[in-house]
C-alpha cells in the first residue's frame, strides 16, 4: 500500500493526467491493489482513510480512471472488513446511496452498491444495480478494470423464459466417434491456440494420474473463421497416443469483437448435449490445468452431488462479486436431471447477457453464481464446493507452457 500512496504523491507533485504515461501504471496499480484487497489482503483503518482522502484530492477531480479506482479500493476494503466482522452492511450501503445522490463516482458507487446487496442475500438489486453501473458507464463516464467484469450478469427473471420446442442445435464431431463407458469423461475446451498449446500434456496428465478413472476425454474446438480444419490434427494425434479414448466436437465462432469470453464460455454452452450424449458425468475443467494427483476418491465422492465447482464462502468481499463468488477451473457435472437443467439454464443466461460486440470477461463464473442462486428458489439441485469435496489440488497448472500464451491470444 505504500508503493499506492507514494506513487499518487508523485502524480499530484507532476500534474500527470489520468491515462498519461505516469497515469496509467497507476490505474493499472490501483486495479491490482483492488484483487488483492478482494481476495483477501487486509488494509488498516489508516490506509483506508489515506485512500479515501486521496479520491477526494483536488488532483483527481477531473480525472475519473484514477479517482474511481481509488474510491473502489476504499470501499472494497471496508466491505471485506464488515463481511470478515460479521457487521450489517447498511451503513455502507447508506453512504454508497448517498454517494450517488450527490454525484460522487457514480459508475464505482452503483457497482459497489450492487456487491453490497449481493452479500447481504439481495441478489436481484445487487445485479439491478451492476448492471446500471454499466449502463452508465457505456455513455460517458469510466468503468475500471475491475468493474468490468460486472458487465454480462442476467437479472433471475432471464431463467424464467419458457423454453422453446426448437431443436438443439447436434453435436459435430470432427473424428470418428469413440464410446466411452464407466466413468465420467473428461471435457476441455479452447481455440486452436489453446488446444495445440496445452491439450497433448493434458492428455498425458490424464494419463498418468487418473488411469481408470476416466471413461475418456472430450475436446470441443473452437474453430476461428478462415481456419484450416487440419489446424489441431497433429496436436490430436499426439494427445491420443497417450490417451486414446478422445473424442473431439468443433463449432466455428463467428467474427465478433468478443471472442475470448466465448472461448471461456464454450464448454458450458455444451454441456447439457455432452452430457446427453454420454450419458456420463463429466469433470470440465479449464484446458490449461493438469491433474495433479489420482482423482479416484474425489470421483467416489463427487458421484453424490449433482453440480460442483468452488465457490468461496459468505465472509469475504469475494462473495460480493459474482464474478469471484464462483470459479470455473473445474467443474463437475453428474448424469442427472437436476445437473443437466442447470446447464440449460447457463445457456439461457448466456443468451440473455453475452453481447458479442462489447466485453464480457467474468461471464462463465457470473454465470455459475446466478444459475445457483436461481436454483436455490426453484428446484432441487445437489450442490457442494469442489475443494470441499475433491480437494484443493486436484489440478494444477504447468506454468512452463502457460508462460506467454495471453499474449498471444485474440
Amino acid at each position: 500500500m505504500e508503493a499506492v500512496l507514494s506513487a499518487a504523491k508523485e502524480l499530484i507533485a507532476k500534474g500527470e493526467a489520468d491515462l498519461s504515461a505516469a497515469g496509467k501504471p497507476f490505474c493499472d496499480q490501483l486495479t491490482a491493489e483492488q484483487w488483492r484487497v478482494v481476495r483477501g489482503k487486509k488494509l488498516s483503518e489508516a490506509e483506508i482513510h489515506a485512500i479515501e482522502e486521496l479520491s477526494i484530492h483536488a488532483h483527481f477531480a477531473d480525472k475519473p480512471h484514477g479517482r474511481q479506482r481509488l474510491y473502489e479500493l476504499a470501499k472494497i476494503a471496508r466491505l471485506d472488513g464488515m463481511l470478515s466482522s460479521g457487521n450489517s452492511l447498511e451503513s455502507l450501503i447508506s453512504g454508497l446511496e448517498s454517494d450517488i445522490r450527490c454525484g460522487i463516482n457514480i459508475p464505482s458507487a452503483y457497482a459497489m452498491l450492487g456487491a453490497s446487496h449481493v452479500a447481504e442475500g439481495r441478489y436481484d438489486l445487487g445485479v439491478y444495480y451492476f448492471n446500471k453501473s454499466n449502463a452508465i458507464a457505456g455513455r460517458n463516464n469510466c468503468i475500471t478494470a475491475f468493474m468490468g467484469l460486472s458487465r454480462a450478469m442476467p437479472a433471475i427473471a432471464a431463467f424464467e423464459r419458457p423454453r422453446t420446442n426448437s431443436s438443439d442445435s447436434p453435436l459435430v464431431f470432427l473424428n470418428e466417434i469413440v464410446n466411452f463407458a464407466g466413468g465420467p469423461v473428461a471435457v476441455v475446451a479452447g481455440n486452436a491456440l489453446y488446444v495445440n498449446r496445452f491439450l497433448e500434456n493434458y492428455a498425458r496428465s490424464i494419463a498418468e494420474k487418473g488411469l481408470g478413472s476416466f471413461s475418456g476425454m472430450h475436446v470441443h474446438w473452437v474453430k476461428e473463421k478462415n481456419e484450416p480444419s487440419d489446424s489441431i490434427d497433429l496436436t490430436v494425434n499426439k494427445a491420443k497416443l497417450a490417451f486414446p479414448s478422445l473424442n473431439v466436437t468443433f463449432e466455428q465462432v463467428e467474427d465478433v469483437l468478443d471472442k475470448k469470453s466465448y472461448f471461456a464460455q464454450s464448454r458450458f454452452l455444451v454441456a447439457r448435449r455432452l452430457n446427453e450424449h454420454y450419458r456420463l458425468p463429466l469433470l470440465i475443467t479449464d484446458l490449461d490445468f493438469q491433474l495433479g494427483q489420482d482423482p479416484s476418491d474425489a470421483i467416489k465422492k463427487l458421484s453424490f452431488i449433482d453440480v460442483s465447482f468452488l465457490q468461496h464462502r459468505s465472509k469475504s468481499a469475494q462473495w460480493a462479486f459474482p464474478w469471484l463468488r464462483s470459479m470455473a477451473g473445474s467443474v463437475w457435472v453428474n448424469d442427472t436431471d437436476a445437473a443437466r437443467e442447470f446447464f440449460r439454464l447457463m445457456e439461457v443466461g448466456f443468451s440473455s447477457c453475452y453481447n458479442p460486440h462489447w466485453f464480457n470477461w467474468g461471464v462463465d463464473q457470473n454465470l455459475l453464481t446466478s444459475v445457483l442462486e436461481y436454483s436455490r428458489t426453484t428446484f432441487h439441485l445437489n450442490f457442494a464446493s469442489f475443494s470441499e469435496v475433491a480437494g484443493p489440488h486436484l489440478f494444477n497448472v504447468p506454468m512452463d507452457l502457460k508462460a506467454g500464451v495471453k499474449s498471444q491470444a485474440i
